[in-house]
This record gives C-alpha cells, sequence and structure tokens, in this order.
C-alpha cells in the first residue's frame, strides 16, 4: 500500500494469485479508494465497530501464521493463535 501512494483496488481488479509470482500488477487507473489517515486503533471489537462505523472502511495488518488461517475463505476469522508482532498481511474491516 505504502508503494502505490496509499491507493486501493478492487479485489476483482487485483485478485489473489498465492505466491503464483513476485510481479506487483497495481494499476493506479483502476483506484477507487485511498488511505488518508493512519491511527492505531484500541484492542477492543467496539471501538473498532464505533470507528468503521463513523470513518467507513478500517485497514489493518493481521498475522496469517495460524494453520487455521490456511483455510480461511470468508466471513470473521477468529483465532486465539495470532501473535502481533509477527504481522504479514494487509485486510480491510468493512463492518460486522
Amino acid at each position: 500500500i505504502s508503494e502505490q501512494n496509499g491507493e486501493w483496488m478492487l479485489e476483482n481488479d487485483y485478485p489473489y494469485t498465492s505466491h503464483s509470482s513476485n510481479q506487483c500488477y497495481f494499476d493506479a487507473s483502476k483506484c477507487v479508494s485511498k488511505t488518508t489517515k493512519i491511527v492505531q486503533l484500541p484492542i477492543n471489537e467496539e471501538k473498532i465497530l464505533a470507528a468503521c462505523a463513523e470513518y467507513g472502511v478500517i485497514s489493518c495488518c493481521i498475522d496469517s501464521s495460524p494453520i487455521d488461517f490456511m483455510y480461511y475463505s470468508e466471513g470473521i476469522f477468529d483465532t486465539d493463535q495470532c501473535n502481533a508482532w509477527e504481522l504479514d498481511h494487509a485486510v480491510n474491516i468493512v463492518g460486522y
């Protein structure tokens, strides 16, 4: 995201491809949103929900190393196996 000036594309325009390529397929002409502010939210679901309701989509980082993450396909991912110091995936919170 930092390499694309905070700009975002839709998943349909930039689909997940696993480890099939090391190439970036970012296309600035297909951007639909831009990150405008970075803050650290508290670890509190109600406060995150309130921020999502007030500001819209919230970007965050997660640890993808738990084995159950490999089988995740949709919905809310919830595990107690995450490591707050091993963040390696960026995702968006769009509400719940």
